[in-house]
């Protein structure tokens, strides 16, 4: 069984598909380009973020990109909600002292309330947002908090299709497909009991919370 796991947060923990398209376009159509569907959004949404965005906006600073996006998300009213079964999940993983980890890219502010918000904060042992580029946080936070090599697996997100070349001994655990209106990974069958889941070096929760880091903007 493995004893540690790392989340991504959106797609994998909570849908917040709705407002990330609509702040998606809100960034496309500041700078002059056509909305994306949903079909569409899923098609060819992938991380790191930065890749999508360059497909799509090239030449766009980055910075600009996400002052946009985030106002846009912060504005939408369509509700970001907890996935199925994913409160469960983690009580089961508390009970058999499984140590729960996140790391997302979503805006550390934005995350920090969400994660207040759903009063989750206390079912992760520390939490890391912001992070562009997953790739290279996940062998400082495996080295920081002694994971052991084979006790550890990491959960990528179900729509953000990101590439994790991990090294000898980690496991990425691959995500349930699904269709169209059909729930997030997270509610398949019981058996998966394991998930894991800009700019600069990310903040950790507990560094926020220990005055060794500020929130971005």
């Amino acid at each position: 069984m493995f004893r540690n796991l790392i989340f991504d947060w959106s797609g994998t923990l909570v849908d917040d598909l709705g407002p990330v398209l609509e702040a998606t376009n809100a960034v496309f159509a500041a700078y002059g380009r056509g909305p994306m569907s949903r079909a569409q959004f899923r098609q060819h949404f992938r991380l790191p973020y930065l890749e999508f965005y360059h497909e799509f906006l090239p030449g766009v600073p980055i910075e600009r990109l996400e002052t946009v996006f985030r106002a846009a998300f912060a504005a939408s009213s369509v509700p970001v909600k907890v996935l199925p079964h994913v409160r469960e999940k983690l009580a089961w993983c508390r009970a058999r002292g499984i140590r729960a980890f996140v790391l997302t890219s979503m805006d550390v502010a934005a995350f920090g309330r969400q994660l207040e918000q759903f009063a989750l904060t206390a079912a992760f042992e520390a939490t890391y947002a912001g992070v562009v580029d997953k790739r290279r946080m996940i062998g400082e936070i495996l080295e920081r908090h002694r994971l052991a090599q084979r006790d550890r697996a990491l959960r990528p997100p179900g729509r953000d299709a990101v590439r994790l070349p991990l090294p000898e001994g980690r496991t990425a655990l691959r995500p349930a497909q699904r269709t169209e209106g059909a729930p997030l990974p997270g509610d398949r069958e019981k058996a998966r009991e394991a998930g894991a889941g800009a700019g600069g070096r990310p903040d950790s929760r507990e560094d926020l919370e220990a005055g060794r880091g500020e929130p971005d903007a």
